[in-house]
């Protein structure tokens, strides 16, 4: 597990860090968008060796329903999911800008962030955000994020930074 050297930590208590409603709702819809994009990805994956069946106006339907594009807003991080499905007379194409290990290292440090700034206050987004990343259990690089213990952690060690910058 990274940690965090005590430059760092007085770094971030200098930025007087703080989640407004605002940034919450971000979160939230972002939360939303990037289930919705993980539920593509799990749906079509594997897709090139399908056939897809029906006329082309049930296939240019079928892209419609199934093309994905938004942007979402994560603390201080931007992303664009974009998926987007091609119904080909023999198979099906799928072009997808970012992989479901990106998207969950996403997730996970705007859980951190949000774990961090906001306590348990919003335990629900957390634990919906652990939700989708324990679904496929494919996020590399596990040795780069916080987990809930570093974070305990983390509050102390910024708790006895604080108290050190106060005396």
């Amino acid at each position: 597990m990274k940690k965090l050297t005590k430059k760092q930590i007085k770094e971030i208590l200098e930025l007087g860090l703080k989640a407004n409603k605002k940034e919450i709702e971000k979160l939230r819809y972002s939360i939303y968008a990037a289930e919705d994009y993980l539920e593509l990805v799990h749906k079509f994956r594997n897709s090139y060796f399908w056939t897809p069946r029906g006329n082309a106006s049930s296939r240019r339907r079928q892209e419609e329903e199934n093309t994905l594009e938004e942007t979402v807003e994560l603390f201080d991080k931007k992303a664009t999911l974009k998926f987007e499905p091609t119904f080909t007379n023999n198979n099906v194409y799928v072009y997808k800008n970012l992989t479901v290990n990106e998207v969950k290292k996403l997730l996970k440090e705007a859980q951190n962030k949000l774990y961090v700034l906001t306590t348990d206050k919003h335990k629900d987004l957390i634990e919906r955000i652990d939700n989708l990343i324990e679904t496929e259990r494919s996020v590399n690089n596990n040795d780069l994020l916080f987990d809930k213990k570093y974070i305990r952690e983390f509050k102390k060690e910024v708790k006895n930074m604080k108290e050190e910058l106060a005396a």
